[in-house]
């Protein structure tokens, strides 16, 4: 079932708000399972996110070790299917993945299957109406290479006409 953008973006902006304060801590935790699954809405429209059980602290000289790691299909960035270290790029990967899910009703090929060519299409091709700038920050979030990826949750948000975290410490 797809969820209009009228509808999702204020959640988007709730999710944004969640990953950055969490990316924000010191060393940043990394959620690493967000997913639709992961999310929680309450009766007022408020976003929680759930599951941090594979969740880590993102400390530069530390990487996932492979037997650690956890894979959602089509959720799961790369780096975090191949064990070669998440941080809050990786998240910005599910974050798309969920977006995308849940705008186009459609899940991205997994990890596997992108790096061995499959494509993710512009979602306005699926669902059109879709803006531009949205179309563009899903497919750049997910980007292969977390290189490529915006660089932060607040970047990938402001497509949906994000700016600052709501979420007081």
């Amino acid at each position: 079932k797809r969820v209009p953008l009228s509808q999702l973006a204020p959640w988007v902006r709730q999710l944004c708000d969640v990953l950055a304060y969490i990316h924000a801590q010191t060393p940043p935790i990394v959620h690493r399972d967000l997913k639709p699954g992961n999310i929680l809405l309450d009766d007022a429209d408020r976003i929680m996110l759930i599951d941090f059980g594979i969740a880590k602290e993102a400390v530069a000289s530390e990487q996932t070790r492979a037997m650690g790691r956890a894979v959602t299909h089509g959720y799961s960035p790369p780096e975090q299917a191949m064990g070669t270290g998440t941080d809050a790029r990786s998240d910005v990967y599910a974050l798309g993945a969920t977006v995308l899910y849940m705008l186009t009703g459609q899940r991205p090929p997994g990890a596997a299957e992108r790096i061995q060519g499959a494509t993710i299409p512009e979602p306005s091709k699926i669902v059109p109406g879709i803006p531009p700038a949205i179309d563009r920050a899903l497919l750049q979030s997910l980007a292969l290479n977390p290189n490529e990826r915006q660089q932060d949750v607040r970047e990938f948000g402001k497509a949906f006409d994000y700016d600052t975290p709501t979420i007081k410490t």
